[in-house]
């Protein structure tokens, strides 16, 4: 399937699902920029960079769990526990 869709993202032509066809159309520009034009990849490369991050703090030495204040935790295999 192809598709001719405008500026605005709204399907203008398009062409049947497993029959050949050709479409022919006026492309449309815009003179508004949009969010990736105007700060380029940032978003991709700070999500990247997150990611990176999470990664290493998982490798990091980890510290012991908090546990809620009160509550022992069940042993296994003790006669207090399930």
């Amino acid at each position: 399937m192809s598709s001719v869709v405008d500026p605005r993202g709204r399907v203008r032509q398009r062409t049947s699902l497993f029959r050949p066809a050709a479409l022919t159309g006026l492309v449309e520009t815009t003179d508004v920029r949009t969010v990736f034009t105007r700060v380029g990849d940032v978003a991709g490369g700070g999500a990247t960079l997150l990611t990176l991050l999470l990664l290493a703090g998982t490798l990091l030495p980890g510290r012991e769990p908090v546990r809620s204040p009160g509550r022992e935790p069940a042993r296994r295999g003790s006669r207090d526990g399930p």
